[in-house]
């Protein structure tokens, strides 16, 4: 099975270390035994837990902006089956990796973020910046986000290749997140420039059944095939590990989640995450809590 054979990759410096918990403890809550590879450009500021099947790496410093080195870290360190999360990511249902092990029989496995007309100026900029003379195909209308992907190295490899070696060519050091104007999101960009050109089509998961807290209106049908969003990408900056303070706003289905398998049952990775009484009241959805978050509403409003 997939949930023994594949390996999980997931890249994080020491900020988003309470994220990566929250992932672990979510895979193998819901089933995933098998090797997990936790990437870093810096020693992780904890000491290494006994966990089985995961291993952390040190990956060296780059000029490369962190996000741009996910095709780079799988392929110095490949396995047949592969599957990329984002730290900022929990899984939430038990039947994603059966189901998963059937997408990839079809193709290798993307997350759409949202749509892209065939016809956008983005499209034609980035064949222009990949020196892609005639278009393959023309009728792409998928914007993919690259914070989950999953494949078999012997049949997509070409594309995690191909990938690498276009954010080598195309970004300008360090390719960090806006930086450039034709790439703003440069990882899912050169991503979907690859994509929108390649023979065959991914198989995609998308809203409702994949959750991103960036997005606040979904352009995709409203029924999905799990019974609750299976993938939850806290996209954005509202990180709930970085809270000091209560927010204006109840905890996202994400903040739960996050929650759970990193504070309240952080099983097998227990990692001592501090907080304040009431960022845990909030989080819970206590009184205490629930008071602030009004509280701070109000203010919000007022200014």
């Amino acid at each position: 099975m997939i949930s023994e054979r594949a390996t999980v990759y997931t890249l994080a410096d020491n900020r988003f270390l309470p994220a990566v918990v929250g992932l672990i403890n979510s895979l193998r809550s819901n089933g995933f035994t098998g090797l997990i590879k936790v990437g870093s450009p810096e020693i992780l500021n904890i000491e290494k837990p006994c966990l089985t099947n995961v291993e952390f790496i040190q990956i060296g410093d780059s000029d490369l902006w962190i996000g741009n080195r996910k095709p780079g870290f799988i392929l110095e360190h490949p396995n047949e089956q592969f599957i990329y999360f984002d730290a900022d990511i929990v899984l939430n249902d038990e039947t994603f990796f059966e189901r998963l092990e059937d997408w990839l029989n079809i193709g290798p496995v993307f997350s759409v973020e949202g749509l892209v007309p065939p016809m956008d100026h983005r499209r034609h900029v980035w064949r222009k910046r990949l020196q892609v003379l005639n278009a393959v195909r023309d009728d792409e209308i998928c914007y993919y986000n690259s914070g989950f992907f999953a494949g078999v190295m012997s049949r997509d490899g070409d594309i995690i290749n191909r990938w690498d070696r276009t954010m080598e060519k195309v970004l300008q050091r360090p390719g960090n997140i806006y930086c450039d104007k034709d790439f703003p999101m440069p990882d899912q960009d050169t991503l979907n420039a690859i994509l929108q050109d390649w023979p065959t089509r991914p198989v995609g998961i998308c809203s409702p059944d994949l959750w991103t807290a960036a997005q606040s209106v979904s352009p995709f049908l409203h029924v999905g095939t799990f019974r609750t969003p299976a993938i939850l990408h806290c996209t954005g900056q509202a990180k709930p590990w970085m809270l000091r303070q209560v927010p204006p706003r109840g905890p996202s289905i994400y903040d739960k989640l996050w929650y759970l398998h990193a504070v309240i049952n952080p099983t097998p990775f227990n990692y001592q995450h501090r907080m304040s009484k009431i960022m845990h009241s909030w989080f819970k959805g206590t009184v205490p809590g629930r008071l602030v978050q009004f509280y701070r509403r109000i203010c919000t409003k007022l200014i």
